[in-house]
């Protein structure tokens, strides 16, 4: 897609030049950029991360692994964003869609309509004033059939986009859509129109593949791109009209680290003032607590839970069941029961993380309020998950392997698991716990011929270790069962699990919109799924933010909102001193 021909040109000829023309004291320009630093009194940052973003903007959206999607926010805003507990908040728009104040409205029919009043002082890196017009543009590019986005939730939502005048966008949806007030990075797109629509109109191909995604992007971030080394960094400078004012660092440069050692290296060595998630493993991170980020250097080793949890996955298709008696729900808290989810957090996470009991973080202030009560403590407990067993009808065997009293049937089955940073590990202390009980198992790691085929990877015959970011959309991605269809041949979720009543609850989640209702929809929800237990919670993952002495303003944002783990948020207000 990156279209860099022009811009690799450029920069070897201006290598070429500065070769030439140097002297014995000229500083040459290299490809890998030198850390930032101050000059003549500017503050200047580097950031690390471990790959290079596809591009920027409406067809660049890399995922999480590397960092590669921390830059957007750099040099790009959208209509609402979120705190650091992730509560939407108005970016670009003054204020957001609220029915109380009139600007959300619920029709009788379920069709929406809400008003957005935008910011009279937002600007474009080439000085144009936004306007409501490029929301509009951007929803009809969102909405185009030929283009990757038009499927996508909430734009599928989104029936039409009316400018009422330069500062006042109207939305109207052709369902309830209870998060029409947060339309965040990846949901709505801005676009200049007089920029780009004569490119998309005569070729979209070539729409789509324009070096305005990248070497020549124009945003309405606190930070505007100015030079692309391909394979080697990004730089950007501080924007002077930037609505919420001039950022306190003038420059900034993303080096693209390769790999988590160059990362560590280079954060030992303070070449990079901040590192960004996802990049350095645990080890990594118990290696800079100790020394570079230890007590008293001023350095700053930021671990927290991503919204990345990882949970077990019992197959509920009795036609793929090994044994058949994982049916039982019994069984399934009896496999729970005896995994330790404590030595997982030890050993996988070096203590860093927290074992899940649900889908809630551990910090979140719903578990005293709607979900009281609702969490059953299904901890770590070798004999109550032997006496499930027994209650199913096994005992075990003169070869210690459990068999059924009834059927005769031996507890054979299977845990499957992806390659990954620790999944070994993970998966080796699964198995030793099963065994430990007198279930005879195998381990698979998935192969990566198989990891896109969603039929191999829905036919488990037993526990499957999966990891998921918990959004909004959990139950309904989680919980939610949809029967075979085109894409999805064993149907979904990966599990199989079909409970009419859950379904019910899903769908009514999925239009409610007072929190109240939400909340209590979701409290149903979670006791039914940690009754039936279909998916067993193990463990929360973590991610890492580092800033050197001096370096203020980088934080973890954290909570439901999250689809991925965002920490360029609030880079505006980062600092040095």
């Amino acid at each position: 897609m990156r279209a860099y021909g022009r811009a690799v040109s450029i920069i070897l000829l201006l290598a070429f030049v500065a070769s030439a023309c140097a002297g014995p004291g000229d500083v040459r320009l290299s490809p890998m950029l030198e850390p930032a630093k101050s000059v003549t009194g500017q503050k200047a940052m580097t950031i690390g991360i471990l790959e290079e973003p596809s591009g920027i903007g409406p067809f660049a959206r890399p995922t999480s692994g590397g960092g590669a999607h921390q830059v957007e926010l750099i040099a790009h805003r959208y209509l609402a964003t979120l705190d650091s507990r992730s509560r939407p908040q108005p970016e670009v728009a003054n204020e957001l869609p609220s029915i109380e104040q009139g600007t959300w409205t619920v029709n009788p029919d379920g069709t929406m309509e809400t008003l957005w009043r935008l910011r009279p002082n937002v600007r474009w890196h080439d000085g144009t004033p936004m306007v409501a017009d490029d929301w509009v543009f951007g929803w009809e590019v969102d909405r185009d059939s030929r283009l990757p986005k038009a499927n996508t939730v909430p734009i599928r939502h989104i029936e039409s986009a009316v400018a009422l005048d330069e500062h006042t966008l109207v939305l109207r949806w052709n369902r309830q859509y209870p998060f029409a007030d947060a339309l965040l990075q990846g949901h709505l797109d801005p676009l200049q129109r007089s920029r780009h629509e004569a490119l998309f109109r005569e070729d979209p191909e070539g729409f789509m593949s324009s070096p305005a995604w990248d070497v020549e992007f124009v945003g309405l971030g606190p930070y505007r791109l100015v030079e692309w080394s391909p394979g080697a960094s990004v730089r950007f400078e501080a924007f002077d009209q930037f609505y919420r004012g001039k950022p306190r660092v003038q420059s900034i440069v993303v080096q693209f680290l390769s790999d988590p050692d160059t990362m560590l290296a280079s954060i030992q060595d303070n070449a990079v003032d901040v590192s960004l998630p996802l990049g350095l493993p645990t080890e990594s991170v118990l290696e800079l607590q100790q020394g570079w980020g230890a007590a008293g250097t001023g350095n700053q080793v930021l671990v927290y839970p991503d919204g990345r949890l990882r949970f077990i996955e019992v197959q509920m298709r009795p036609e793929y069941q090994r044994p058949m008696e994982l049916g039982d729900r019994r069984v399934r808290e009896a496999i729970y029961r005896v995994v330790d989810r404590q030595q997982l957090v030890d050993v996988v996470l070096g203590g860093l993380g927290k074992p899940a009991d649900s889908w809630l973080l551990p910090d979140d202030p719903a578990r005293i309020t709607t979900f009281q009560g609702v969490i059953p403590d299904y901890s770590h407990d070798d004999e109550r998950a032997q006496l499930l067993l027994q209650e199913a009808g096994f005992q075990r065997g003169g070869d210690g392997v459990l068999v059924h009293q009834t059927n005769g049937e031996r507890f054979e089955t299977a845990v499957w698991n992806t390659r990954g940073t620790g999944h070994d590990e993970e998966t080796g202390i699964v198995v030793d716990r099963l065994r430990s009980v007198g279930i005879q198992v195998e381990q698979s790691i998935i192969p990566p011929a198989k990891m896109s085929d969603r039929e191999f990877r829905a036919s488990f015959p037993g526990v499957n270790v999966s990891s998921s970011t918990v959004t909004l959309a959990f139950e309904n991605n989680a919980l939610r069962y949809r029967p075979p269809a085109q894409g999805r041949p064993l149907g979904s979720p990966r599990h199989g699990y079909s409970n009419p009543r859950m379904d019910e609850l899903v769908d009514r989640l999925q239009v409610a919109i007072p929190a109240d209702a939400r909340a209590q929809l979701q409290s149903k929800i979670m006791q039914i799924a940690l009754q039936d237990l279909p998916i067993l919670p193990l463990y929360w993952d973590i991610e890492t933010i580092t800033a050197a002495n001096g370096i203020t303003g980088p934080q973890p944002r954290t909570g439901r909102h999250v689809n991925q783990p965002l920490a360029t948020w609030n880079i505006y207000a980062w600092d040095r001193s």
